[in-house]
């Protein structure tokens, strides 16, 4: 999907990050444009969310996403660990992109729920995009926001299957146990009516 993105809507970096909704943590989980090592030490890293979701504001509304301009973003673009870069794309022109200007594409659930963010930097014609290359954007994030969704329920699945099957094998074992006992009680049963019956042999000698 990234580069997908990169090749198809014209940005050279982009970065896909994942929300953990029980933490509310960030975590990056794909990249294009990024050197390899640099990527290595950001997917470790876990962002809080609200340091994220703060910047998208109305103020920043482009259609369903975000345009955090430079003047605004420094923290943003920190805390998300995107590398700085001086050259300016097509900074003589009117609405040219500027270094630490950042389009942030929230994912969404089936239900509206977050569940992630794109964000993309570094456009290859140096200009701030148009409203329609944010809706081609938008498209291609709406399909990594299936990808997404659906493998957060193969895991949930995964994992309630393996619960289940934990709690059969624990049921089987409970079974065991008393069927053990059981057997136990049985024998515990025959030696005691067997003592009572030599007990009554002796006391009928008497």
């Amino acid at each position: 999907v990234t580069r997908a993105i990169s090749e198809t809507v014209g940005f050279n970096l982009v970065l896909v990050s994942t929300l953990d909704p029980e933490r509310e943590t960030l975590h990056h989980i794909a990249q294009y444009g990024m050197l390899d090592d640099t990527f290595t030490k950001l997917s470790k890293k876990a962002i809080p969310w609200d340091k994220i979701g703060r910047h998208m504001d109305d103020e920043y509304r482009m259609s369903s996403s975000y345009l955090v301009i430079h003047e605004k973003s420094a923290n943003l673009v920190e805390t998300l660990g995107i590398p700085r870069y001086a050259k300016a794309f097509g900074s003589d022109r009117p609405g040219s992109w500027q270094p630490g200007d950042l389009l942030l594409v929230p994912l969404r659930s089936t239900t509206g729920e977050p569940i992630g963010v794109v964000s993309v930097d570094q456009p290859r014609d140096g200009m701030i995009p148009t409203r329609n290359t944010v809706e081609l954007l938008e498209i291609f994030c709406n399909q990594a926001a299936i990808v997404l969704e659906n493998s957060r329920l193969y895991q949930s699945a995964e994992d309630r299957a393996e619960e289940l099957t934990q709690s059969l094998a624990n049921l089987s074992k409970s079974y065991d146990e008393l069927d053990n006992l059981s057997r136990e009680m049985i024998r515990k049963d025959a030696e005691l009516s067997h003592a009572n019956e030599l007990l009554n042999q002796r006391a009928q000698r008497l």
